[in-house]
Formats: structure tokens, sequence, C-alpha cells
């Protein structure tokens, strides 16, 4: 019989951060909000949540890329 957990666990908390780390770093700072969400999904990962651990990762990745490149455009215009 397998029991499931009430609530919201550690692991599923950190992935949650890591999701809002990602979008803020679309929108903010990418370097920094990105690099937050990077390490809060390689907790997630070593606290049990392995395939939501590595989305968090990968999406802050594409975050900071997408971020840096919105940045750049958005300059460029500026002058």
């Amino acid at each position: 019989m397998v029991v499931k957990e009430k609530g919201m666990t550690v692991s599923r908390l950190l992935v949650a951060l890591s999701f809002v780390e990602a979008a803020c770093a679309l929108l903010f700072s990418p370097v920094v909000f990105a690099l937050r969400g990077v390490i809060f999904g390689i907790l997630a990962y070593r606290f049990g949540e392995q395939k939501l651990g590595l989305w968090g990762i990968g999406s802050n990745i594409l975050g900071a890329a997408v971020g840096i490149w919105i940045s750049l455009q958005y300059s460029s215009m500026m002058g």
C-alpha cells in the first residue's frame, strides 16, 4: 500500500521556487534570478523531485538565455 503525503513537501516547494525564479529571469535580472533558480532546481533534485528538478534547471537556463536576448534587443533599440 502506498501512502501519499498531504501538503507541500520541501522538494515541491523548491521546485515551485525554481519555476518562479525562471519567470523572474525573463522579466528582471536574468543572470541573478536564473542562478538562484538553478540552485533551487538542484536542491529539489537532491531532495527527491528528480524529474521536476531537472525541468526547473532547464527552464532557468532557457529563461536566462531568453532574458539576456530580450535585454540585448531592448538595449540596441535604445541607442
